[in-house]
């Protein structure tokens, strides 16, 4: 396994990590528990500063002593990674709103506790649909990087 995919599953595994955290403190078991908007807050902030240091830790050991200028291939794979992140991003965006356009149309309650018409329902999406953009990106980026 080259450096570089052991620095993109190093920061899958972390991402993840920081997401599991977050589930925890969201959910009461695996129901989404009420929480005030101050503990969202802090716990979306708290996630996002975990996934700041992963990106930024990344950048920093990304590189292995001796190579002074970023390889052709790696770039093209960032590239191609950063792309496929932004349509999963995407997806889960459009996701969420065909759920929300469900959930209009059936019934209020019909999500159960992760209705998207209360506040935990609606920071719950976003940050899910963030992790999963970045840790599919960081997993793409791994398996294109094995081909040959």
């Amino acid at each position: 396994m080259s450096h570089y995919s052991k620095t993109m599953l190093g920061a899958a595994i972390a991402v993840e990590l920081a997401y599991i955290g977050f589930f925890i403190l969201m959910t009461d078991g695996l129901s989404l528990g009420a929480r005030s908007p101050t503990f969202m807050a802090f716990s979306v902030l708290g996630f996002l500063a975990a996934v700041a240091v992963v990106v930024f830790g990344q950048q920093m050991i990304s590189k292995p002593p001796g190579h002074a200028f970023p390889d052709e291939r790696e770039e093209m794979l960032e590239a191609k990674s950063e792309q496929s992140g932004a349509r999963i991003l995407e997806g889960g965006v459009l996701a969420v709103a065909a759920l929300a356009i469900y959930q209009a149309a059936a019934a209020p309650d019909s999500l159960g506790s992760y209705s998207l018409t209360r506040p935990e329902g609606v920071v719950f999406a976003m940050v899910t649909i963030i992790s999963i953009a970045a840790v599919g990106r960081m997993l793409l980026a791994l398996v294109w990087d094995q081909r040959p």
